[in-house]
């Protein structure tokens, strides 16, 4: 068995959405501060992984910083404001910048054209690191739709 599968099969009650199943990310002190992540089903653990074994996902630090910051304005695979570029669709902006341009161009675009994009100079370099890693994923988790378009 794949180490993220489950044994047994869950019914979907909606779109990713898993029926009668708990996750709860647990942090262990008696695994000197490790965090993991255990799926349980009435009461009976199903899953118990260390997060450093899960597969790539997005942070929701990652996400949420895209929809505070970017959001209002920008779209990701059509979904979002209208005012700025979509950022993934129909091309990801990861395939054709490079990741310093796009954190240097979303700290101060004013340094590069007269725009109405705000600059963000509050923005650390870890805010920026993680807006490019959302871009990242999101440029490797395009749906259909949005490749389509």
């Amino acid at each position: 068995m794949h180490p993220f599968q489950a044994e047994k099969e869950f019914s979907s009650v909606g779109p990713s959405i898993i029926a009668a199943l708990v996750l709860w990310l647990v942090f262990d002190a008696a695994q000197a501060g490790e965090y993991r992540l255990v799926l349980r089903e009435a009461g009976e653990t199903v899953l118990e992984l260390p997060l450093d074994q899960l597969p790539e996902v997005v942070r929701p630090v990652e996400i949420e910083l895209f929809r505070s910051r970017c959001l209002r304005c920008h779209a990701m695979n059509q979904k979002g404001g209208k005012i700025g570029p979509d950022l993934n669709a129909p091309q990801s902006i990861v395939a054709y910048r490079s990741e310093e341009m796009i954190e240097v161009f979303i700290r101060q675009p004013s340094k590069f054209r007269y725009t109405h994009t705000p600059d963000h100079p509050d923005l650390s370099d870890q805010d920026l690191d993680n807006l490019y890693s959302y871009f990242q994923h999101q440029d490797q988790h395009r749906t259909q739709h949005s490749n389509s378009q």
